[in-house]
């Protein structure tokens, strides 16, 4: 069962044949019925007959995404909900606004590839990167038993994303066995077993080789540079913040798991679909990871006013004054 449902999004609809209806939300159901907010303000209930006539919008044009947030917001409040964006779902509407804030044209957008993380990866450094990563090149350093030549050469893969943290690629301890990880790197790849029991075994392998754990962009890079348009490349930190914005229940672990990737790639493939839905179209989840990490960065925090100069021409007990408001400023900057 997949942690967060296509579902629990707001959609925009249209009913098939009264056109001057407008676009309206879904504003509840009951008793088989379906209530929808038109744009009007008006709301209607239907029955089962009725509502099959309600039409999903995709794409969304920019009048009718600003829509769609509007109505989602009245919704929210008509059910006692004083805060919209607490609805599974809302924060989506939310970051694609930003997305469009920042880049009008979306993932179309020239500079797009400037702020792109994962995205600028595309071209011949993805291709180098895949042809090391190859079920071909894998297998023929396993048998070859050249087990440090291909981790060297992962590694270095890894390291020419800038998507790891050096201290992650550091050598072991001398005479340590590269085995282990050698095979680990293949069968998280193209093994046989469950992606879950896969991402496990990786990660065993990786604190047994190098006496530390992996981090997340470690054991996803591989997978995202392998597969791009089915693996996510997962950072804590973002995707802490997505998971909680979509309505997750519990926080993503610090040491990946199967199990927890599962529910950052359920939430992806969500949002890639949301995304198509709306008129920007993710070339694969590369631009899905750089969509949640920029639309979900801290804001910059907001520059305090500089004090006004107290004038020069005061007298010595003005001055005193101004000097006692100051002291009030600086009290207030400690809090």
């Amino acid at each position: 069962m997949t942690e967060i449902a296509d579902s629990d999004f707001p959609a925009l609809f249209a009913h098939g044949t009264r056109k001057d209806w407008g676009v309206g939300v879904l504003a509840g159901e009951r008793d088989g019925k379906r209530s929808y907010l038109f744009e009007s303000g008006e709301e209607r209930i239907m029955g089962s007959g009725a509502y099959d006539m309600m039409r999903k919008v995709s794409p969304l044009d920019r009048d009718q995404e600003a829509t769609l947030v509007r109505l989602t917001a009245l919704v929210a409040r008509r059910q006692g909900r004083a805060d919209p964006s607490k609805s599974v779902g809302f924060s989506l509407l939310e970051q694609l606004e930003a997305l469009h804030r920042g880049f009008p044209k979306g993932f179309l957008d020239e500079e797009w590839k400037d702020e792109s993380r994962a995205g600028r990866l595309r071209g011949p450094r993805l291709t180098e990167a895949q042809e090391t990563l190859s079920l071909k090149s894998l297998d023929a350093q396993l048998k070859a038993q050249q087990f440090d030549a291909l981790w060297a050469a992962v590694s270095k893969t890894l390291r020419s994303t800038e998507w790891v943290p050096s201290e992650q690629l550091k050598a072991p301890a001398p005479g340590t066995s590269m085995q282990p990880i050698a095979g680990a790197v293949r069968e998280l790849l193209y093994g046989s077993a469950t992606l879950e029991q896969r991402i496990d075994r990786f990660v065993v392998a990786y604190e047994t080789t190098f006496k530390r754990p992996p981090r997340w962009e470690t054991v996803t890079g591989l997978l995202a540079l392998g597969f791009p348009g089915e693996h996510i490349l997962v950072d804590l930190a973002s995707f802490r913040k997505q998971l909680k914005a979509l309505g997750a229940k519990g926080t993503l672990p610090p040491r990946p798991t199967g199990a927890a990737y599962a529910r950052c790639s359920n939430a992806a493939r969500v949002i890639s679909g949301k995304l198509a839905e709306s008129g920007e179209v993710p070339q694969d989840l590369l631009d899905v990871h750089d969509f949640i990490r920029f639309t979900l960065k801290p804001k910059p925090p907001a520059r305090k006013a500089a004090a006004p100069k107290a004038p020069k021409a005061k007298a010595a007990a003005a001055d005193d004054d101004a000097s006692d408001d100051s002291s009030d400023d600086a009290s207030d900057d400690s809090d």
